[in-house]
């Protein structure tokens, strides 16, 4: 059994090896014929290739723009319902200190600005 199982890995190994021979023997006729086969072959493959990259280096600007214009508008999503968030509480309350005052009742304990000391208020901005 101890035989077979160190025989097993030897035919794995084999094909590796064999499957870099055959990638390489087909990369050195592909250069030759390239070679032999005139400038007009390599400079097809030459231009294809050129075109390709700038397709690609094209595509990836158009994405990085969408992305920044993406998050761009999400930010500006953000903002705005940020800016709603406050006016609203802003009308909650006013709306409460009308209340307050009509029913004659104490509104919110919002902080006197007079009786906070300077450094308190440096904090809060």
């Amino acid at each position: 059994g101890q035989a077979a199982a160190a025989a097993a890995p030897a035919p794995a190994f084999e094909k590796i090896e064999i499957d870099h021979k055959g990638k390489f023997s087909i990369e050195d006729k592909y250069s030759q014929m390239l070679s032999k086969g005139a400038g007009r072959g390599a400079s097809w493959l030459a231009g294809a290739a050129t075109a390709a990259a700038k397709r690609r280096d094209a595509e990836a600007a158009q994405e990085a723009q969408q992305q920044q214009a993406m998050m761009a508008q999400q930010q500006q999503a953000i903002a705005a319902q940020q800016q709603a968030f406050a006016a609203q509480q802003q009308q909650v309350y006013a709306a409460h200190q009308a209340q307050a005052q009509a029913q004659g009742l104490p509104g919110f304990a919002m902080p006197q600005m007079p009786q906070m000391q300077p450094g308190q208020l440096q904090l809060l901005q």
